[in-house]
């Protein structure tokens, strides 16, 4: 009779064990990512919008992000929600 809980506790072990290990894993890929790109370059692809005449780029960390578009213009928005002032200045000398 006391193996059924014993058996019943090493699923459970196994089964947070897993857990666990996913999470960590989920943690240090993302660090590995920041850790090369700290910048964050690859956020929007190198081809893309085309600048019109009268038109607006903004480019900035999270307030740029949050920025609307001017009536009449358009709008390129590069900025990049979460970043500080000194990822910023890191893309800009890329």
């Amino acid at each position: 009779m006391k193996t059924i809980p014993l058996i019943l506790l090493g699923l459970l072990w196994a089964a947070l064990t897993f857990w666990l290990v996913n999470q960590v894993r989920r943690q240090y890929l993302g660090l590995q990512s920041q850790r090369l790109d700290p910048a964050n370059r690859s956020y929007y692809s190198l081809e893309g919008d085309t600048l019109l005449p009268g038109g607006v780029v903004v480019f900035g960390d999270s307030r740029g992000f949050a920025w609307p578009s001017p009536a009449g213009h358009t709008l390129i928005n590069r900025s990049i929600s979460g970043q500080t002032t000194a990822e910023c200045l890191l893309r800009l000398e890329a």
